[in-house]
């Protein structure tokens, strides 16, 4: 159970780090496709799948929760440590996806995939924004709750990268960090219907793929993770550049490195744990 919501946890955080994809992490903690046959085949599903999920969620929950006024303060404060940390939680699980796919001989077909997943991520992230949003629109959060299912299943692609290039990524906190309040309770239910709505469709065909093209499946995954590596080192190196010019913050760098580490070791370790299980 505690594992479970731990993480839960880290995934909950990650869901509100712009680039960052909470399905990736998913992935490198070792618990996307187990959520996946869960949520696909809900009618079948027993108390201990249950519990599974339940515990994961009021991990997720309790990141999102807890930790939006932490990371937008962090963002603003350690915008580079911060990124690479993520950056290591995602490529810890990385040799787990290779061993997935590796092959003695180039699979051209698999490349080929590869490149399509990485180059429709990538694109995904510049997507135009959009002027204004109705904050108190049912509505709006029932859409944003389908953009947050999709960004949930499709791994690599990032919901607040989304959110930030429509123009919602700030409403977006504001909700997230009063979620408990009781004022947001119908705009939580909205999105929370939008989620169940996208999750229980997309589920179905991630897992019909997983079951039939399990190796291109993971190549694609694969794209989509790089495409977010990508879009974070990016965005933190742009970032680090523009404040080195109003002087170049050598701890900030050394931070960003040992976040790097720690949170590729972080994965790794939970990975470690949950093959001893």
């Amino acid at each position: 159970m505690k594992r479970n919501i731990l993480k839960g946890f880290i995934i909950g955080i990650a869901k509100i780090i712009p680039g960052v994809s909470g399905s990736l992490l998913a992935i490198s903690l070792g618990v996307y496709e187990k959520v996946l046959a869960i949520i696909a085949d809900i009618r079948s599903i027993t108390w201990r799948k249950f519990w599974f999920v339940f515990w994961l969620a009021i991990g997720a929950l309790l990141g999102v929760s807890l930790f939006s006024h932490g990371v937008k303060w962090l963002l603003n404060s350690f915008y580079f440590p911060t990124m690479l940390l993520f950056v290591g939680l995602i490529s810890g699980g990385i040799p787990d996806i290779w061993r997935e796919i590796r092959t003695d001989k180039i699979d051209f077909k698999a490349l080929i995939v590869f490149l399509v997943s990485l180059t429709f991520s990538y694109n995904l992230s510049h997507l135009g924004t959009l002027d204004s949003f109705e904050s108190d629109s049912i509505f709006i959060y029932l859409g944003l709750g389908l953009v947050e299912a999709f960004s949930s299943v499709v791994p690599g692609i990032s919901g607040t990268a989304i959110y930030m290039s429509l123009g919602c990524y700030d409403m977006l906190l504001d909700f997230f960090s009063n979620i408990f309040n009781p004022f947001y309770f119908k705009f939580g239910l909205a999105f929370a219907f939008g989620i169940l709505i996208g999750v229980i469709i997309l589920a179905k065909l991630i897992t019909y793929l997983l079951a039939r093209y399990k190796k291109m499946t993971y190549w694609a995954i694969l794209g989509f993770m790089t495409a977010s590596l990508i879009i974070i080192f990016k965005e933190a190196f742009l970032v680090m550049l523009s404040e080195s010019l109003n002087g170049f913050s050598l701890l900030l760098f050394l931070l960003g490195i040992i976040g790097l580490f720690l949170g590729y070791k972080i994965t790794v370790k939970i990975n470690d744990l949950l093959a001893n299980d």
